[in-house]
């Protein structure tokens, strides 16, 4: 998936799960007014609740799980090593019990500053790998030479921290292989380490300053590789 088209289905997909996370709201609320609900008492409360409670998590659901594979998709076109899907994976399912949590409330009024205050770190690493892979690093013949090996290697060490912040502070990942798979040794080791793991990364107590820190770094990284394209496309290295 060539750069235009990665764009064009990056921002697609993003606002098709904007407008179902936050949008679908209102639709629902259209949908019982011009239902005939009212003739039957307890009717439009019914149709409120399934169109809430069940349909707008599944739009949630699918439209998050075709933004992730777009850039999955457009990772495995650029080449890049098949180790970048791990920390996008993992981004992905850090953050989508915070989503499902918000799907089913109503966003009519909503406090969208205090809710981008909320995200996980790993939403903010997401957004940025997604958007550094919206330059055109294709036209870019020897991505190996110069200056970016250091660079790449900077930006895979911090999606690799980034991606242990994710896993130490995924607090509910114990239970849901636990009612998922019924491993509930696996559940319990997970769970150990992911302890382990929180205390030495000083997020045990639930301070998020330390994964928004490698999350600034990590973007930081990428903005360098970027300026390092462009300055090679152009000539300049």
């Amino acid at each position: 998936m060539f750069a235009g088209r990665y764009v064009w289905w990056l921002v697609t997909t993003s606002a098709l799960f904007l407008i179902s996370l936050v949008g679908f709201d209102y639709v629902a609320s259209v949908i019982v007014g011009i239902s005939d609900c009212a003739s039957n008492e307890g009717s439009c409360y019914t149709l409120n609740n399934w169109l809430m409670g069940v349909i707008k998590p599944v739009l949630v659901d699918v439209s998050g799980v075709a933004l992730v594979l777009v850039v999955v998709i457009r990772i495995l076109y650029l080449r890049f090593l098949p180790l970048w899907i791990v920390p996008v994976l993992a981004w992905a399912g850090a953050v989508a019990g915070t989503f499902r949590a918000y799907a089913p409330m109503w966003h009519g009024n909503a406090d969208y500053v205090l809710l981008g205050q909320q995200m996980p770190p790993s939403t903010y690493a997401f957004l940025a790998l997604a958007l550094f892979l919206a330059f055109p690093l294709e036209d870019e013949d020897a991505p190996e030479q110069g200056g970016a090996a250091p660079i790449g290697l900077l930006a895979g060490f911090m999606a690799f921290m980034c991606t242990l912040h994710a896993f130490a502070t995924a607090s509910g990942l114990p239970m849901l292989i636990a009612k998922t798979f019924h491993a509930f040794d696996l559940s319990r080791t997970i769970a150990t380490i992911r302890e382990i793991l929180a205390t030495f990364l000083l997020v045990a107590d639930g301070n998020p300053i330390p994964g928004y820190f490698v999350t600034i770094l990590f973007a930081l990284a990428l903005a360098l590789r970027v300026l390092r394209h462009e300055r090679l496309v152009s000539g300049q290295l």
